[in-house]
């Protein structure tokens, strides 16, 4: 391992590294994708191999043989598992070349007669110049067109949403858009994710390869192609179509400029190291932000962040409790806008939200003694969309009608949702794990221990677990700086909120 971090060291100064996942196709990915590199002069200092435990020594042998200085590394099983073990294996930025391993040949577009094809004429000049490109259009995927036909062909690039096919693509490391949920459509998923992150990805509609292309073999019918065709639709429904192709076939078309959602927010204080992150995850999964505040937008949102006035949805009234004001201000916000999204401030989104009619979002209940619950699951109000008006209206008189000093603004939205008139809106109220899925009691190991305690008979799930499956992370804006008085400089590396940091 010294030598190949010794390597990864050099590889920065040398600007991309070019990384080839293969499995049980030794021959092919000489015969093809390595003598088409070296055919460009490709320093194979810069090449990684990345196949399956079960392949290595074979792998390993022969390449080193022929060729000195590649390097063969241990991946994933499946070309999903690869694609993300190499996004693993770099740092975050770091340019990487993905190619298939039976790649023939590159060909551009004969700009005189615009009906040939011929040899790209040097491979590396191109990455570069596409590099700096990219860098100075804030894009991090690039590809080329997906089919070898010069019929097709156009002698531009586009910026839209276009597909970009996972056979040769250049990238700029981001882990949270290589991070994959889909099998058969991952080239798709990570098309949609670039596009998100960075609201463009780059294609050369120019260039394509000849590549023999062999897929590796799946115990898939297609039938499962179909069902995860529906599944990424539902997903993405507004970034995508489904088009019905012959003998039953399924494929997702891309809308080429779909509109973008837009969360709406309320933050009177001053910015925050869990507001700073929260609305960091928004922008980079491709939302865009009302913010309502009294303060300015930090130039590094102003591109997908609106200022709007709180004042427009209810007068600031500073004798009530911060937090009681702010339940009751977005029960009028989403009253006023009902199409509104409503976000806590502290919710940091790994994954785009539900395409659900409606949203409540929920946190785990006391499971102990005298606090017993029947349902593992408390309806909150982090996240608020599509509530009936008839509902809202009624928990606004509530609240207008509390006498009390301190108005348990939350517990009138919890019971109102118990009595028998609203008791459906249960069924849209999300699992704790979903949004929640650190209780408050366990919030400050977000920030120093790489576990939770089980405590209250709720046991949270791993940091990995919280990564990969749950869509978001409530951070406990109140309980981190006002209870636990968490210190920012002595975050644990291994802690969940480090982890998100690295992500955003």
């Amino acid at each position: 391992m010294g030598k190949i971090r010794i390597i990864l060291s050099i590889l920065i100064i040398m600007n991309y590294v070019v990384a080839i996942p293969s499995a049980n196709r030794l021959k092919i990915i000489q015969d093809k994708t390595l003598s088409m590199l070296e055919y460009y002069g490709i320093d194979m200092a810069r090449v990684f191999v990345f196949v399956s435990a079960n392949d290595y020594d074979e792998y390993n042998n022969e390449l080193k043989d022929r060729y000195n200085d590649i390097n063969v590394v241990v991946g994933g099983y499946g070309i999903q598992a690869q694609r993300m073990a190499i996004s693993n294996f770099w740092d975050e930025d770091q340019l990487i070349l993905s190619l298939d391993d039976d790649i023939k040949s590159i060909h551009i577009l004969d700009l005189s007669t615009q009906s040939h094809l011929n040899i790209l004429d040097n491979l590396d000049d191109f990455i570069i110049t596409t590099s700096k490109m990219m860098k100075n259009e804030n894009i991090n995927l690039c590809g080329l067109y997906p089919i070898n036909n010069s019929y097709f062909m156009r002698p531009t690039f586009s910026t839209d949403l276009k597909f970009i096919i996972g056979q040769f693509k250049l990238f700029y490391n981001k882990k949270i858009c290589e991070n994959r949920e889909f099998q058969l459509l991952e080239d798709f998923e990570t098309t949609l994710k670039y596009y998100l992150h960075d609201r463009k990805v780059l294609r050369f509609n120019n260039i394509c390869l000849t590549a023999s292309y062999k897929p590796l073999k799946w115990n898939k019918t297609q039938d499962d192609k179909n069902n995860e065709v529906n599944r990424f639709k539902d997903a993405y429904i507004e970034f995508c179509n489904i088009a019905n192709k012959k003998n039953n076939n399924m494929d997702i078309r891309f809308i080429k400029r779909p509109p973008i959602k837009t969360l709406s927010t309320l933050w009177l204080g001053n910015y925050n190291e869990l507001v700073d992150l929260a609305i960091d995850s928004w922008i980079k999964i491709g939302y865009n932000v009302n913010l309502y505040t009294l303060n300015d937008i930090p130039k590094k949102w102003e591109k997908y962040v609106f200022k709007c006035d709180p004042k427009d949805v209810m007068e600031l009234d500073y004798a009530i409790n911060i937090l009681p004001f702010s339940d009751l201000w977005r029960y009028k916000l989403l009253l006023k806008y009902p199409s509104s999204i409503w976000i806590d401030a502290d919710m940091v989104l790994l994954k785009r939200l539900p395409n659900d009619n409606r949203i409540i979002s929920s946190e785990h209940t006391f499971q102990s003694g005298a606090f017993k619950s029947i349902s593992h699951k408390k309806p909150n109000i982090g996240i608020l969309y599509n509530l009936p008006v008839i509902f809202l209206t009624d928990l606004i008189n509530k609240i207008d009608m509390c006498k009390a000093e301190f108005c348990d603004n939350m517990k009138i939205f919890q019971n109102l949702l118990k009595t028998k008139r609203y008791k459906y809106l249960n069924d849209y109220v999300l699992e704790p794990d979903v949004l929640c899925p650190v209780p408050w009691w366990n919030c400050d190991n977000i920030y120093y221990d790489n576990g939770y305690k089980e405590k209250y008979n709720v046991k949270p799930p791993t940091n990995n677990q919280i990564l990969n499956g749950a869509i978001g992370v409530h951070m406990w804006n109140n309980f981190t700086y006002n209870k636990n008085k968490i210190n920012f400089d002595r975050v644990n590396p291994n802690s969940l909120y480090y982890k998100l940091r690295s992500l955003f």
